[in-house]
């Protein structure tokens, strides 16, 4: 009897009030898209699934939560896919289908947490973890994967070294067509010192456009490196297949002051 009442209280401690994380556990990142995700409460392994904190989880994903306190019941809505799970229960409905859960969804630190591998499947997106990096990486389904073509401008096919070096004293976005691939340049300009850099963060392709991420980063003034002339740029390629039928990429440009470089970007072939 003692031993039914101390496993009983034990189950207690985990499921309803805050738990410690092990020591390694602390410092897992997450990152969709290439995104890292910021939690209030820290990743944890349990049972070994990976729990994650539901809300922040569904919103950088772009679905839709709803949360029904009566029956304890969440809802998550993403595209034509449709979770449903309760609190502590052993499964789910997905799109009205039952689904049995390896870990029920559980509240840790306040935090509705639920297993990061069953809502990434669900939702139709690759996941990856990389152990030693202690990292797990989300793909979302319109997610359009690229390549960095080698930075250093002489081991670059001429055609494309030629476009890098007469752009690269500008601040553009451009694209073009060459040998079947689709390539991306942005570039920042000439400055006078180091510490500035552009970086494409991600490419994703929506119903009606294709949609670029580019973070453009310049140093604080009292961080200032030794005043040499620098040409920030980055270049990706991507295959055209990924873009689909779209004519013209959207882009949002982080970093930069509104109307800076433009919101529509046409295909250049």
């Amino acid at each position: 009897m003692r031993k039914v009442i101390a496993v009983a209280v034990i189950l207690l401690i985990v499921f309803s009030v805050p738990v410690p994380l092990a020591a390694n556990e602390g410092d897992i990142k997450v990152f969709i898209d290439r995104e890292e995700v910021r939690f209030g409460v820290p990743p944890v392994f349990f049972n070994n699934r990976l729990l994650v904190p539901m809300r922040t989880m569904l919103e950088a994903l772009g679905a839709e939560i709803s949360w029904d306190g009566e029956t304890g019941t969440v809802t998550a809505r993403r595209e034509d896919r449709i979770v449903m799970l309760k609190i502590k229960e052993p499964y789910a409905l997905v799109n009205d289908k039952l689904v049995e859960l390896d870990v029920p969804a559980t509240i840790i630190q306040g935090s509705t947490m639920v297993p990061l591998r069953f809502f990434s499947e669900f939702l139709g997106l690759q996941v990856r973890w990389n152990a030693e990096q202690r990292t797990v990486d989300v793909e979302s389904s319109v997610f359009i994967p690229f390549e960095r073509p080698d930075q250093d401008t002489e081991k670059l096919p001429p055609r494309i070294r030629e476009w890098v070096e007469s752009s690269w004293d500008e601040l553009n976005i451009q694209v073009k067509m060459v040998e079947g691939k689709m390539y991306i340049l942005t570039t920042f300009g000439l400055k006078p010192t180091g510490g500035y850099g552009v970086e494409i963060k991600k490419i994703e392709r929506t119903r009606e456009t294709v949609k670029i991420v580019i973070d453009f980063i310049e140093p604080l003034r009292e961080f200032y490196t030794t005043p040499v002339f620098n040409r920030p740029y980055d270049l990706v390629c991507v295959d055209p297949a990924e873009v689909g039928a779209s004519t013209y990429f959207i882009c949002f440009t982080r970093g930069l002051k509104e109307g800076e470089l433009p919101v529509r970007l046409e295909l250049n072939p």
